[in-house]
Order: C-alpha cells, then sequence, then structure tokens
C-alpha cells in the first residue's frame, strides 16, 4: 500500500523539517574517550623542534596532537618520516581554513606520509574505535592509501592488525575489509566517520560508516576480527612493511576516540566538523543567493553517455567547471544517494568520463536566474524502467530507483537547509522510456504509470504544478529490440497534451553514439538545451487562468526570452 503523501514528504525532506542545531566551530561538543586531535588550523610546523608555524607552501615536520592534557598525557604528535616525504601546508582550502597536502610521487622513495611520535594511542587493540577525518581524495593509482592507520608503526600483518581508513571510504585491516558504497571525491572536501564496537563484535562485519553525517551502506565485506595492537598511527601512507602507495589528498582534520559513540554524540562531532568546514555546502559561494533546485531522473540517457572529450570542441564555455551551478549526482548507482554536493562541470554523467543533461541545462538555467544559485538534483540508472523499478505505487517492495530518488532528494535538500540556505523545488526533468518500450504489458501502462510518477512528485514536492519536463524517447531506435516504441511515446505525448504543466521535448533531431541508442556528447547537450527551452516557457498557474479568462494579452513565462 502506498505511504501517505505526507509521510512520503517527511521522508522527502529529510533534514530539513528538524535541521540540526548548528554547533559552534570552535568547541568540540565531546572530549570523553578522545585520544587524538590532529587540526590543520592548529599545531602545524615546519620544522622538527614545533617553533616555526607552518605558513603557505611549507613542508610540514611536526602536527602536535591537540589532546595532551587530560585522558592523554602524551603528545602523539606526527612527524614526516624524512624531508622528501614531508607533505604540504596550504591555507584557504575549505571555509577559509587550511589543509595539509599529502602527494603520491612517481617514486615510492619519495611519497608524503606522517608517522606518530608518541606512545600507546589505544589502552587496547580490541578496544572500540570512532575516527573522524575531514579530507578531500585528489585521485590518483595509489590503490587503498590510508588516510590514517592505527597500529600504523607496528609493523605487523597479523590478521585484524593495520586498522586503515581509507578514502573510497573502507576500514581495512589484515586479512579483511568493509567497503562502503560512496567515498571521498576529487573536487570536495568531505567527513567520513568510521566506527568498530569494542570485542567481543571488534569485526569488520560490525563496522559502520558515514559520509556527512549520512549513513554507509557496504558494498563489500571481508569478515575480520579486528585486533590492531595498542601502539602508534600513520598518516596517509601504504602498508607498514611498504611507506610507498601514499594518499594523494589533502587533510583538515582527524579525531580518534576510544569509544563507539553513541548517536548523539557521534552527531554532535559530525555537526561540529560540517559546520566548521561548511562541508555541506561547501560549493555554493554565496549562501545568501536564494536557491532553485531541479529534479533530474530517468534511465541511461539521463545519466548520459557523452563523451567528455568532446564538450571543448562543441561548447568551448561548458568545458569547465561552473561555479553558479552545484549537483547532486548517483554517478549511474541506485544505491548511491548521499554522494554530496559538487560544482557543475563535465564528468558526471554514466561515469567520470562521460556527460549527459546537466552541463547545458545547468547552464541555461543559471543565465535565466542570475540572482540565484542553481542545484541540480540528479538521480538516474540506465536500464531502468517505470513500470516497476520507478514505480510510486508500490515502494514497499519493487520500486527501488523511486525510493533511491526520495532519499537522494531528501538528502540534498536537507544538506541545503542545514546551512540555512532558502531553496525552493523549481522542476523535474525526465528522460526515459526506452526499456519500457521492449516490452508489450509495460508499454501498455506507460501511459497511466508516467501519471502517477507525476502526480507522486507533485504530492511529495507539495507543488500541484510543479513544471514536469519529459524527454520523448527517440523514433530511430532498433525496432527489433524496442518493438514497442510507438506505444511509448506515445504515452509520453498524451500525458504532455492532459497537463498543462508537462511538456513534451522532441529528440528525434539530437545526435546519438554509434549504438544508436545513447545521444552522443552533441546529443546531451542538445537536450540540455531543450529541457531548459521548455521549462522557461511552461506559463505560471496564475498566467493559465488568465487565459481562460480570456486575458491573452497578459500571457506570462515564467522567465521573458530575450
Amino acid at each position: 500500500m502506498r505511504e501517505s503523501a505526507l509521510a512520503r514528504l517527511a521522508l522527502f525532506l529529510l533534514c530539513i523539517v528538524a535541521p540540526p542545531a548548528a554547533a559552534n566551530a570552535q568547541s568540540l561538543p565531546v572530549t570523553s574517550g578522545l585520544r587524538l586531535w590532529l587540526r590543520a588550523d592548529a599545531g602545524v610546523y615546519e620544522d622538527t623542534g614545533a617553533l616555526d608555524p607552518a605558513e603557505e607552501g611549507d613542508g610540514v615536520a611536526h602536527w602536535t596532537d591537540q589532546l595532551i592534557a587530560g585522558e592523554n598525557t602524551i603528545d602523539n604528535f606526527a612527524k614526516a618520516a624524512s624531508a622528501n616525504r614531508q607533505p604540504t601546508y596550504h591555507l584557504n582550502m575549505i571555509n577559509g581554513l587550511p589543509a595539509v597536502q599529502f602527494i603520491n610521487s612517481s617514486t615510492n622513495t619519495q611519497d608524503d606520509f606522517m608517522n606518530a611520535d608518541g606512545g600507546a594511542l589505544l589502552g587496547s587493540g580490541t578496544s572500540p574505535r570512532t575516527v573522524f577525518v575531514v579530507a578531500r581524495h585528489d585521485g590518483g593509482s595509489e590503490g587503498s592509501p590510508c588516510l590514517i592507520e592505527l597500529n600504523g608503526q607496528a609493523g605487523s600483518n597479523t590478521n585484524g592488525a593495520q586498522y586503515r581508513v581509507t578514502p573510497e571510504a573502507a576500514v581495512r585491516v589484515a586479512g579483511g575489509y568493509r567497503i562502503f558504497d560512496n567515498g571521498l571525491s576529487g573536487s570536495v572536501f568531505r567527513l567520513l566517520s568510521v566506527q568498530t564496537p569494542g570485542a567481543p563484535n571488534n569485526t569488520t562485519t560490525n563496522t559502520l560508516g558515514w559520509i556527512d553525517g549520512l549513513p554507509l551502506g557496504a558494498s563489500s565485506t571481508s569478515s575480520r576480527t579486528i585486533n590492531t595492537g595498542t601502539a602508534g598511527y600513520r598518516l596517509a601512507g601504504g602498508t607498514s612493511s611498504n611507506p610507498g602507495g601514499s594518499l594523494s589528498g589533502h587533510i583538515a582534520e582527524i579525531l580518534v576516540y576510544e569509544d563507539a559513540l553513541n548517536h548523539a554524540d557521534r552527531s554532535a562531532v559530525e555537526e561540529y566538523l560540517l559546520t566548521k568546514y561548511r562541508l555541506r555546502t561547501q560549493v555554493i559561494a554565496d549562501p545568501a543567493r536564494p536557491v532553485k533546485a531541479f529534479l533530474l531522473a530517468g534511465q541511461s540517457n539521463m545519466a548520459g553517455q557523452g563523451a567528455v572529450g568532446d564538450v571543448a570542441g562543441l561548447r568551448p564555455g561548458l568545458a569547465g567547471p561552473q561555479a553558479d551551478v552545484a549537483i547532486w549526482q548517483n554517478l549511474n548507482t541506485a544505491s548511491a544517494t548521499n554522494t554530496g554536493w559538487e560544482t557543475l562541470a563535465p564528468g558526471q554523467g554514466a561515469g567520470t568520463s562521460k556527460i549527459g543533461p546537466e552541463l547545458a541545462l545547468g547552464r541555461a538555467l543559471a543565465d535565466a536566474y542570475p540572482d540565484n544559485q542553481i542545484a541540480l538534483i540528479k538521480f538516474s540508472v540506465g536500464g531502468t524502467n517505470l513500470d516497476e523499478e520507478w514505480d510510486p505505487k508500490d515502494t514497499a517492495t519493487t520500486a527501488t530507483m523511486y525510493n533511491g530518488f526520495v532519499e537522494s532528494v531528501g538528502n540534498a535538500l536537507g544538506m541545503l537547509t542545514a546551512d540555512g540556505l532558502t531553496t525552493e523545488i523549481e522542476g523535474m526533468f525526465w528522460m526515459q522510456g526506452e526499456r519500457d518500450a521492449r516490452f508489450a504489458d509495460m508499454a501498455a501502462r506507460y501511459e497511466a504509470n508516467l501519471e502517477d510518477l507525476v502526480a507522486a512528485v507533485r504530492a511529495e514536492t507539495g507543488d500541484p504544478d510543479l513544471p514536469v519536463i519529459v524527454g520523448r524517447v527517440a523514433d530511430d531506435l532498433d525496432p527489433g529490440t524496442y518493438t514497442e516504441l510507438g506505444v511509448v511515446r506515445g504515452a509520453q505525448g498524451a500525458v504532455a497534451a492532459a497537463d498543462p504543466w508537462v511538456a513534451l521535448v522532441d529528440t528525434d533531431p539530437f545526435g546519438m553514439n554509434s549504438d544508436d541508442l545513447h545521444f552522443s556528447a552533441a546529443g546531451q547537450l542538445a537536450l540540455g538545451d531543450a529541457f531548459a527551452d521548455a521549462y522557461l516557457t511552461i506559463p505560471e498557474p496564475a498566467t493559465l487562468a488568465l487565459l481562460a479568462a480570456g486575458g491573452l494579452g497578459l500571457l506570462r513565462r515564467r522567465r521573458a526570452r530575450t
């Protein structure tokens, strides 16, 4: 049975109705059980004697543990292994605050990493632990380097040792691992939190993860009991036997607790870090500008199979980042509902080498609304159908895509609202239908299913007149495979004809890749342009009332075309 609109709306606006209270960025809310606190904004020195504070571009020789009193009487400061392995200090990396950059060199003898220079960090190798890391992963081919490794100097490859928190995101120990379903991006800083309970539940299977305070699912687990010993840690290194393979990335802050923090305490620490670094909305340069949010959904031609390499030749202005457009997108993966806000740029299609309609669409909307921040929330997976996977009537069983879409939109909007940004959902763009065109029963139900989807999204956004722009599936697909293409195209046209706030985009002229199924880069840019034009020419609800009353001279569009 379908849940009530109010219940679904509560999920849709997750974190919006009751956002967490703002944390004082200068006051850590939980200190009990704290065993290590490294901050790039305090105690970073260019010399081993900790006399000369690091400045922009300096090598870092000494990083002071901020917890050297109370429960922890040992200064577990981090030191560079040698001068040629020193990381680099950079100012103004995130929300005006610094970070320490670690570079993965082409030769193992020059990879940057740091080791602890203190005594026991944990009371027991089987102790519970909660680790928080604010970092950015800059990419590279280094495999699975650590952000921090507990037991990093012990040199033991004993099963369960070497507790490595990695940017993929994962916790890896000797002989086991827990890999989560969403890691650190190369373009933004994020907060990765991981937690393992103490004995007898100290296993990789019981290890939990969160990204920016949102829970992570596990994509892969190799079960192993964790026993790291008590001594040492390493920052940004490879294995204890081979320090090479270091991290390419920036670290702003690390906290290690010898405790499995309860929900309230963990959330409080996360809120402190999210607020201090403005991690939720870091890509939005001016938080005072009202946000216009737009939803993008569908299957592979919404995800996007256009080649990034073709963009510069087609539209040079779209070949780089667009600072006035943010995007939250699911990487063509149904489970990726917590990917975080990024600046719109090429490489946010079905993969990092692909584009979808978002590039041209975002640019057109930003140009149309220069006083607003544009935010695109994109959730799409290739090969998915409307009949079951996107069906809002059956959210309890088969509607995996619709449920993921709702969760993703709720997470995205929650991040904006938690940081106090004024946000409105302005419209939805839908590009889907190829899958349903392969099956007669699905195609026969497509018109009713699309009407249900439109009604459900409007109910859940609280906007009964929410504009929905439908990209009609192209007419030149293989008729031997897409046998019901005409039925689906007709259904899309019928829904648009019957609803004044649904517009249809004709995709027939748009360029295709050699598979004659997916739009090329030129086709994707044309789709984005057409989506924007269709949205901007849908009249406001008040305009239709005037038209019905004969007020033709007062026709008002969402934005006058120039």
